[in-house]
């Protein structure tokens, strides 16, 4: 089964995840796995980039002289959130009954990976003509 093809798939407001009745039921919890993990690099993405935004901006911060290693606890709570976050996600979009695509404008990560997987790379013969002397 075709990896990209699924998840372009399911992360088509049309379709999400109504042609899975025609696939056994096998592969239902892989697909969606397959889904979720995507959800999820999205998920560390966009954290990352908010990551170094903040630190490049509190970098002229007296208070970093304060910062102290997390403790364990927390660092596990974290953890556990970030692995339930992108289930939630997926949940929430496979609920929603609205088949629009403007309805990605309310599950930024999702809007990410259709992005990333329904659309076209762009020609390189308009790219060529646009450098070319």
């Amino acid at each position: 089964m075709g990896s990209k093809a699924v998840i372009a798939t399911i992360s088509y407001p049309r379709f999400k995840d109504k042609w899975l009745t025609v696939v056994e039921q096998q592969y239902h919890c892989r697909i969606k796995n397959m889904f979720k993990q995507q959800i999820s690099l999205e998920t560390e993405i966009q954290e990352e980039t908010v990551r170094e935004s903040a630190s490049t901006s509190s970098k002229n911060d007296d208070d970093s002289y304060f910062v102290f290693e997390t403790d364990s606890s927390e660092g596990a709570l974290t953890e556990s959130l970030r692995s339930t976050r992108p289930e939630i996600l997926m949940s929430k979009y496979l609920a929603n009954p609205d088949k629009d695509t403007s309805m990605l404008n309310r599950h930024p990560e999702i809007k990410q990976v259709f992005l990333k997987y329904n659309t076209l790379m762009p020609s390189s013969g308009p790219v060529e003509r646009l450098f070319s002397y």
